[in-house]
């Protein structure tokens, strides 16, 4: 069980609406983002999952980032996958 004040899905190519009121789509984000978290967990290994964590990373926010394997960006050429897993 996962809890936080805000959840970010990044699910892949197309966003799908969660049921749940604190988890928020890549799309949503950051519209709906008021002020820098401290701390931020995105869920997900696709591109815009990693997009995200390393914007938020960038900006000083704690960033965690939970995929459901070893691999990022694995629908791309493995060196490129490689490089974001060790960054």
């Amino acid at each position: 069980k996962l809890t936080a004040p805000k959840i970010i899905i990044a699910t892949g190519t197309r966003p799908t609406k969660v049921p749940f009121e604190n988890a928020w789509t890549s799309d949503d984000i950051f519209p709906l983002i008021k002020e820098i978290p401290d701390s931020i967990t995105i869920v997900g290994g696709g591109f815009i999952a990693c997009e995200l964590a390393n914007f938020y990373d960038a900006i000083g926010v704690e960033t965690t980032q939970l995929v459901r394997g070893d691999t990022l960006l694995e629908k791309e050429d493995e060196e490129i996958s490689e490089i974001f897993k060790e960054q």
